[in-house]
C-alpha cells in the first residue's frame, strides 16, 4: 500500500546508523512491534528469494508449489504489516488521550500558570 512505500522510501534514505538507532529504540520501546518488524523483514527477504526461483523456473508442479508457497509469504507479510498499523494507531490513540489530558489540566490551572509567569517576569527586573 501506499504508506508502506512511502516508510519504505522514507528507510532507504536513512543513514544505516539512523536505521540502527530506530530500530534500536523500537526494540526497547515496544518489543512485540519491533519482532513483528523482524519478522516482515525476513519474510519479505524469503518472498524475492522466492519469486527469484519462480522466475528462473520452467511450469512444473514444482513452480506451481512455490507459487502457493509466494502467495502464503505474501499473505503473512501484509497481515503482519496490517498488525503493525493497528498497534501504531492504538499507540497514537493512547497518545492522543494522554495530550488531551494534559491540555485540559493546563485550561484548569490556566489563572494559577499566569500568575507564575507573571511573577517570575517581575523578579527577573
Amino acid at each position: 500500500d501506499q504508506q508502506t512505500e512511502q516508510f519504505g522510501k522514507l528507510q532507504s534514505m536513512m543513514t544505516p546508523l539512523e536505521s540502527t538507532k530506530q530500530l534500536y529504540f523500537l526494540r526497547n520501546e515496544s518489543p512485540d512491534l519491533y519482532q513483528r518488524f523482524q519478522r516482515e523483514q525476513w519474510l519479505e527477504l524469503q518472498s524475492q528469494r522466492l519469486a527469484v526461483k519462480i522466475r528462473l523456473s520452467a511450469e512444473s508442479e514444482q513452480r506451481s508449489q512455490m507459487m502457493n508457497e509466494l502467495r502464503k509469504t505474501l499473505g503473512n507479510i501484509f497481515d503482519l504489516r496490517l498488525e503493525n498499523q493497528r498497534d501504531e494507531i492504538q499507540q497514537l490513540n493512547n497518545q492522543l488521550i494522554l495530550l488531551r489530558s494534559r491540555l485540559r489540566d493546563k485550561e484548569m490551572a490556566r489563572e494559577r500558570i499566569i500568575q507564575q509567569r507573571l511573577e517570575e517576569l517581575l523578579q527577573g527586573q
